[in-house]
């Protein structure tokens, strides 16, 4: 792959571009095919991984780090297996132990007697070295080594590629055993909350450059539009470098997450420029017209915020569409084409009939109630239709907790938590900003803590 990335947080588009690009890498530095992901130090393997390796080419995953189960969790029963995607796809996997190691006869012979399947394999990889942090071996591990040749009383020892192991037990035959679905990784689980912003960019990144591709493809083709190839390229590249498995899952040092942000967010502004040029070339120059690009794959209707000084629209077949006025700004309930564009002139809106009530306890239209607290928690939501309340309890309960793992901090989440709650007692504020008829509104805030 492209960088040791994230499998978990990463969208499948990006998985695929990783493993390309890397794939590409190999080939043209090395001349080589690559066929083995190796992924040592990642926080948990998606359930789409295998469909997503075998698509590009990839037979052959390894890694180690499903083995950390410090936290109590049942240990993971396989080191070599055939691991199963969602849709039956099927690799060939090899679970080492660690990322690094000595070499001496005893490490040696203790990671051999680790491994948690006995039959079906007699070879196992021994990643050594100094390994985290950037270290590899020195001349006392590979004399180590060398001299484990054929030493009685512990496994032969022999240094050679990764690939050559995976291509001789297939030579051997794969046990037959297999794991189907998502590798879930038992601890290290605050990597799905950690350091939020850059998480946010990465995934605002990856629509932003799906919109650019979109477009871009559209104005190619119907325009002959020049699309920036190169820098699109680059910041895809940027996107990959940053969901490396210490960037995007947030357990980096501080300074980094500064400089991903940055980065992501020049992503992001990059993108959009290459979206706004290509879809300035797909509306007709010179038309008197607000054009609106949807990007999904259905038809849908949405509440656009009109241009100043514009408070209603026409569709192109000459329906004039409903619009509400919300403080300075003019809305619009707009039908768009799934995939494509639509254009709309300035016209009188449309009046439709308000069923949509609001007030700071309550927001009601035709079909539902809902109903909200003091501190903007939702009480009661009264289905009008079925006579039937939706909710027992109270929802959208915002809880505040003492986050203090003992040990690895930016990583885990540790089970006791929620024996340290924080007391929230300060009352939202709750004011109301539109009141129908496209739509009623509420903004809740609170301060925590």
């Amino acid at each position: 792959s492209w960088v040791e990335s994230d499998t978990n947080l990463t969208s499948g588009e990006s998985l695929i571009r990783q493993l390309i690009h890397g794939k590409r890498f190999y080939k043209d530095e090395f001349g080589v095919d690559c066929e083995m992901l190796w992924l040592p130090d990642v926080f948990g393997y998606s359930g789409a991984l295998p469909q997503i390796m075998r698509g590009c080419g990839v037979r052959f995953f390894s890694t180690q780090k499903i083995f950390w189960a410090y936290t109590g969790g049942e240990p993971f029963p396989y080191n070599t297996f055939i691991w199963e995607s969602i849709d039956g796809s099927e690799v060939m996997a090899h679970f080492h132990n660690d990322y690094n190691s000595e070499t001496r006869p005893e490490a040696v012979i203790r990671r051999w007697d680790e491994r948690v399947q006995k039959d079906g394999f007699s070879k196992r990889l021994f990643p050594f070295g100094h390994g985290d942090g950037g270290g590899g071996p020195t001349r006392a591990h590979l004399e180590f080594a060398l001299r484990q040749k054929d030493l009685e009383g512990a496994p032969k020892f022999r240094i050679d590629s990764p690939i050559s192991f995976f291509r001789e037990q297939e030579e051997a035959g794969w046990p037959d055993v297999r794991y189907v679905g998502e590798l879930y990784f038992q601890a290290h689980r605050g990597t799905y909350t950690s350091q939020a912003r850059t998480k946010a960019l990465n995934r605002y990144s990856e629509f932003a450059l799906r919109e650019a591709e979109m477009w871009g493809a559209a104005a190619i083709v119907l325009r002959q539009h020049a699309f920036p190839f190169e820098r699109w390229d680059a910041a895809w590249k940027m996107l990959l470098l940053n969901q490396f498995h210490d960037i995007l899952p947030g357990s980096s040092i501080h300074r980094v997450h500064e400089e991903s942000e940055e980065q992501l967010t020049e992503v992001i502004e990059t993108a959009t420029e290459m979206t706004e040029k290509a879809t300035g070339f797909l509306v007709n120059e010179g038309e008197e017209a607000w054009t609106l690009f949807n990007s999904l794959s259905w038809e849908r209707h949405a509440l656009v915020e009109l241009p100043e000084g514009i408070e209603g629209l026409i569709s192109d077949e000459g329906e004039a569409l409903p619009a509400q006025k919300t403080g300075e700004s003019s809305f619009a309930e707009l039908p768009l084409s799934p995939i494509g564009w639509k254009s709309f002139s300035e016209g009188a809106p449309v009046s439709v009939e308000n069923l949509i009530m609001a007030d700071p306890t309550c927001l009601e239209n035709d079909l539902v109630r809902v109903r909200f607290n003091d501190f903007g928690e939702i009480t009661s939501i009264y289905d009008k239709d079925t006579g039937q309340e939706l909710v027992d309890g109270v929802c959208n309960k915002l809880c505040m907790y003492q986050d203090i793992p003992s040990t690895y901090d930016a990583w885990d989440i540790d089970s006791m938590y929620s024996q340290s709650p924080v007391a929230l007692p300060e009352k939202a504020q709750i004011t109301v900003t539109a009141q129908g008829p496209l739509f009623g509104q509420l903004v809740i805030q609170r301060k925590l803590n």
